[in-house]
């Protein structure tokens, strides 16, 4: 329910957990980094980047998870975003890294990079995020990496 209020989803793979304070610590990262006032991305995008994550490690459950919250939160180009989570990147290749920034912008760019396994900073990529603040960098790992716990987390419970 509080999550619900918060973020407008319930993140329910934390259902399985039973250390309430596993729940509260975890439910408090979701609800931080769900508040549009502290964002330097701004809400949309960020979910955006989460939709990215989400493809790259093919978990549908988070996928339609992100999509909702980047919904609600203004994104209407969730099927691009999709598309651009699946299509191969060539992150030394820097006129592929250019077009990849020029389309879906700098922060989705460095999403896709870190969420690969193994993550993909190159040069390349560090010099598109080059007009970005660090704030704004530091965002959207942030919010890959807490994702990335919500995936394990599922993986485990199944």
């Amino acid at each position: 329910a509080f999550l619900r209020e918060h973020t407008g989803h319930d993140f329910p793979v934390l259902s399985h957990l039973r250390h309430a304070r596993a729940i509260r610590a975890i439910a408090t990262m979701i609800r931080d980094n769900c508040a549009g006032d502290d964002s330097r991305l701004g809400l949309a995008t960020k979910h955006r980047a989460g939709l990215v994550y989400a493809g790259l490690v093919r978990d549908d459950r988070l996928a339609a998870e992100t999509r909702s919250l980047a919904a609600s939160a203004g994104a209407t180009d969730l099927d691009e975003i999709a598309r651009f989570a699946a299509e191969d990147t060539d992150f030394d290749d820097v006129r592929a890294v250019g077009r990849a920034a020029s389309a879906h912008g700098p922060a989705l760019l460095l999403a896709k990079a870190a969420a690969s396994s193994p993550a993909r900073i190159t040069p390349a990529v560090l010099e598109q995020e080059r007009d970005l603040a660090p704030a704004a960098i530091v965002e959207p790992v942030s919010w890959l990496s807490l994702l990335q716990l919500l995936h394990r987390l599922a993986s485990f419970y199944g």
